[in-house]
């Protein structure tokens, strides 16, 4: 079952659509962390791709922001969402990773 058949039923539950809603926002907002944490790494270098991440970054706080006002009209918590964050669930996988490659450890 694809997203496509997946979506009707979270839409008629309301409580489910109103996690799914949460989990977006909470994601969005989490990655604005991540990404300006990598800018911090980059110090500035390469300058364009600094600026990019500036600006996708800012995207990013947006759709958060627009994702918890949203909430907030419904009524809905903006508490962290029950579950694992896909952003999180895809850094345990890069770090799987990282440590299956000889001679490549990650110091995390």
């Amino acid at each position: 079952m694809g997203a496509r058949e997946i979506l009707p039923h979270v839409v008629r539950d309301r409580k489910l659509h109103l996690v799914m809603l949460n989990r977006y926002r909470y994601n969005e907002q989490h990655s604005c962390l991540d990404l300006t944490d990598l800018v911090e790494k980059l110090d500035g270098q390469p300058k364009e791709l600094v600026r990019d991440l500036s600006h996708h970054i800012a995207d990013e706080a947006r759709h958060a922001m627009w994702l918890t006002d949203l909430l907030m009209k419904l009524g809905a918590d903006i508490g962290k969402p029950p579950g694992v964050s896909y952003i999180k669930e895809f850094d345990r996988l890069i770090d799987q990773e990282s440590y299956k490659q000889p001679g490549k450890l990650n110091d995390g």
